[in-house]
């Protein structure tokens, strides 16, 4: 009995090389959890240190033309998300905890990122324009909520990953966003993930 190719969608470039690339970092993160933490050579030192801003959220630095050096926190959400995701793998997988502290805990940068607790995530909470999360340009969008998703999900967080995948979206004009947030509305919404992270459309509150 033939299969329907329907079934089977031709896989692309970008789907091969993703693929490829995931499995490759899972046999790798497998190989070093079998070796002892003792066992293992001493990180070299970091190249770059991780920059925090005033309330500890993770910046970029950069210096501007005339030496001034300024906060960007227009990935912010994005570089949290990783580095809870990074913490998560080392402490639980490679168990080799990341020996550096820093001030806040996970559940404190939520409330940062979610001021209201109402599912609404923003890119930084106050350094503009990044702190309008429903700007089209600068609006907290599907870059940034991956890894925060994943770092909620690993941690345990499922309140606020709830609130968060239940929040409107609307498609971005900008192609790496893809999706933005949108504020309640009575219309018609469109779920971008058509049942794959809630399996149902959200209810519009």
């Amino acid at each position: 009995m033939r299969s329907d190719p329907r079934q089977f969608p031709p896989i692309t470039r970008r789907r091969l090389i993703t693929t490829a690339g995931c499995a490759f970092a899972v046999s790798q993160l497998h190989s070093q959890s079998s070796v002892p933490a003792a066992a293992r050579s001493t990180p070299p030192p970091l190249s770059q240190p991780i920059h925090y801003d005033d309330d500890g959220l993770i910046v970029h630095l950069h210096t501007t033309p005339d030496g001034k050096r300024v906060f960007d926190g227009g990935d912010t959400a994005q570089r949290e998300g990783w580095y809870w995701v990074g913490r998560w793998i080392r402490e639980n997988v490679l168990k080799d905890p990341w020996p550096i502290s820093r001030t806040l805990s996970l559940p404190a940068v939520l409330r940062l990122l979610e001021p209201k607790q109402d599912g609404v995530f923003y890119r930084h909470p106050k350094l503009p324009p990044w702190n309008n999360p429903f700007d089209k340009d600068f609006g907290f969008s599907i870059d940034q909520m991956t890894p925060l998703v994943a770092a909620m999900g690993l941690w345990g967080h499922t309140t606020e990953l709830r609130r968060l995948l239940e929040r409107p979206t609307a498609r971005s004009h900008r192609r790496h966003q893809a999706y933005v947030q949108r504020p309640p509305s009575t219309h018609q919404i469109s779920w971008p993930y058509r049942g794959g992270l809630l399996r149902r459309r959200p209810r519009v509150r």
